[in-house]
């Protein structure tokens, strides 16, 4: 007898690339969508004011599992239920936004995958003043509404203090904020003073490509 698993994504973004490798992943494991996986797809399309009422609507499905991308979209997930496994992708230091109580020992319903740290973003930018000595400020977009930007943007300032490095932040909440972001930016459109070394803008990485070298 087979069991038929329904399960949602509640995503910030539509990244079709993500989207194909995880329905490929699933039948690496012998789930194939329509016949033995069900997935209700829900999109914020950047916009995450959207993502308490979709995180919300799958939890009225009742679907065995909700797949979350971004903090915000974890938080969201985790508001509208206490029953629902909860799997969470791209999310940094989880511990200390309160998601979970440790990574050995999770808790709760929340569980999943942590990629990003502070000191990955800090390591970046010594990268960047490696390559490019002469640089003295590095702008880098980040998301007040995505639940870590805030203070990994105060703790980027503090340990970039000793590399002479002078950061400047400028916010992005959606898309349609990308063209006046680049351009709020001082100096040439040159890879150094135009980066981006936190997850979470809810803009597609080709779109931003595009924006910054118009």
């Amino acid at each position: 007898m087979s069991t038929r698993v329904t399960g949602g994504r509640c995503a910030l973004d539509f990244h079709i690339n993500r989207d194909t490798t995880f329905r490929r992943s699933m039948s690496d494991f012998g789930y194939v969508e329509g016949r033995d996986l069900g997935i209700e797809w829900r999109n914020a399309e950047g916009r995450s004011s959207r993502l308490d009422s979709l995180a919300s609507e799958l939890a009225r499905l009742k679907v065995d599992v909700i797949v979350a991308t971004y903090p915000a979209a974890v938080f969201s997930a985790k508001r509208a239920t206490t029953i629902i496994p909860i799997v969470m992708v791209n999310t940094p230091d989880p511990v200390q936004l309160g998601l979970v109580a440790s990574l050995a020992r999770p808790g709760g319903n929340v569980t999943g995958t942590t990629s990003l740290s502070l000191d990955v973003s800090v390591k970046q930018i010594e990268l960047i003043k490696e390559s490019l000595p002469r640089v003295s400020r590095i702008a880098i977009l980040w998301n007040p509404e995505n639940p870590w930007h805030p203070g990994a943007m105060k703790g980027l300032a503090v340990r970039a203090r000793p590399s002479g490095v002078q950061l400047q932040g400028v916010q992005v909440r959606a898309p349609e904020e990308l063209p006046g972001a680049f351009s709020a930016m001082p100096g040439p459109c040159t890879p150094a003073n135009r980066t981006v070394p936190a997850s979470g803008i809810p803009v597609p990485a080709r779109s931003m490509g595009q924006t910054l070298c118009r």
